[in-house]
């Protein structure tokens, strides 16, 4: 007789989703329009496609953890689901999208939580209507219910804040973009420059190795929304597109171990305290009788961001391979109990993390020894020595740079 092991469903999901196709962040000006793609959009605001797409990955995420899996229910309800992103228009409608995908019929409207929203980042009635609207809701009976949405920094806050707290920060970004220039441009010299140039219609003395990403947003955001451009980029740009990303972000904006930790603090605190809050609940839950409703009900957790924040947080990691920008990405971590303890799992397109070798094969990993990696990549003395007593923390805090 052959016994099928049983799929165990996880405690909790959480869930990085960077926002869906949407237009260029620049205004539409005749120097960086260079694919002359008229989206009908304000800049930085979500295509109809990047709104069909979050909704695609909304309904995905219904039936693997609501069909397939018993970890959340069949209607919407925010003490199973916590829903947190940054507070800008483009990753609230994400949200607004993603979930309509999961509850089409249970959602009408958002509900802001959290003190970092500002005035000019609330959605107007009209907009939310827009977005069901464009996904062919806004005929379709729905229950009073709103989408209950903590929100946070944006990234171009925290960008000017550190520079201005901290000019060492911005001093030791400028040196290493200058690095990665110098390196990219010994190996591929300006033929990128001249490329672009040439298919852009421009003055090659227009683009370096600093504005080039400016001016390939267009097209990349064009390519990614399925627009037809006024130019197509050969083989061998393609290639060297490819590794301009990879120095003007491994080498050039990541490189400073300083800064990553400040950028990506935010989400691996959260990640952590979701997951240690979590398992103490179960614990309290199983054998002290204690409930918190909150925590004992919640099932997923979705954070909604920029492709730079993911980005980061996937350096952290060490799972980059390609630094090429994208939209709709997801980046799951699953926490289980068996084998009488909590394990952590992670997964990106399909493929379990290793985690530079801390988890399995399976892209498993103990909840405490996840708790360690995370930190080793937020602090800046060794965590291994802390967390045995051998090291005193404060040492590495005697500097606004640390």
């Amino acid at each position: 007789m052959v016994y099928q092991a049983v799929a165990i469903d996880p405690l909790l999901v959480s869930k990085y989703i960077v926002n869906g196709e949407s237009t260029p962040t620049f205004k539409m000006d005749s120097q960086l329009n260079t694919t002359k793609v008229d989206y009908g959009k304000k800049p930085n605001q979500l295509t109809d496609l990047g709104l069909k797409n979050m909704q695609n990955k909304g309904r995905q995420v219904k039936k693997e953890l609501a069909v397939d899996r018993n970890v959340i229910t069949d209607f919407y309800n925010p003490k199973h689901i916590f829903v947190r992103g940054m507070a800008d228009t483009k990753s609230i409608n994400s949200a607004y999208a993603y979930l309509l995908g999961m509850y089409p019929f249970s959602i009408n409207g958002i509900t802001f939580k959290g003190e970092l929203i500002g005035p000019e980042d609330h959605i107007s009635t009209d907009q939310v209507s827009e977005v069901r609207e464009s996904l062919d809701l806004g005929d379709k009976l729905c229950k009073n219910r709103t989408l209950d949405y903590f929100g946070g920094n944006r990234d171009f806050n925290f960008l000017e804040d550190q520079f201005d707290q901290y000019p060492d920060i911005k001093f030791d970004l400028i040196k290493n973009m200058l690095e990665a220039k110098i390196i990219f441009e010994r190996e591929f010299g300006d033929q990128l420059y001249e490329s672009l140039a040439k298919f852009m219609k421009t003055d090659k003395s227009n683009i370096d190795f600093f504005n080039a990403v400016e001016y390939l947003e267009d097209y990349v955001t064009a390519k990614f929304n399925k627009k037809r451009t006024s130019y197509t980029f050969d083989p061998d740009t393609d290639l060297l597109i490819e590794m301009y990303y990879k120095h003007y972000f491994r080498l050039g904006l990541f490189k400073d171990h300083a800064y990553i930790r400040v950028f990506t603090h935010s989400y691996f605190m959260n990640l952590i305290k979701e997951f240690i809050l979590k398992s103490e609940s179960d614990q309290e839950l199983i054998y002290i009788g204690l409930q918190n409703i909150m925590l004992d009900t919640l099932g997923l957790s979705l954070h909604f961001g920029n492709h730079l924040t993911f980005l980061a947080v996937m350096h952290q990691l060490g799972e980059v391979d390609n630094y090429f920008p994208s939209f709709s990405d997801e980046l799951t971590w699953s926490l289980y109990f068996s084998g009488g303890k909590y394990n952590v799992k992670g997964e990106y397109e399909g493929r379990n993390l290793i985690l530079q070798s801390k988890a399995n094969s399976e892209g498993e990993i103990a909840l405490d020894d996840f708790i360690i990696y995370i930190c080793s990549k937020l602090y800046f003395g060794d965590i291994y020595k802390v967390a045995t007593g051998n090291e005193d923390p404060h040492k590495n805090l005697d500097s606004p740079k640390n």
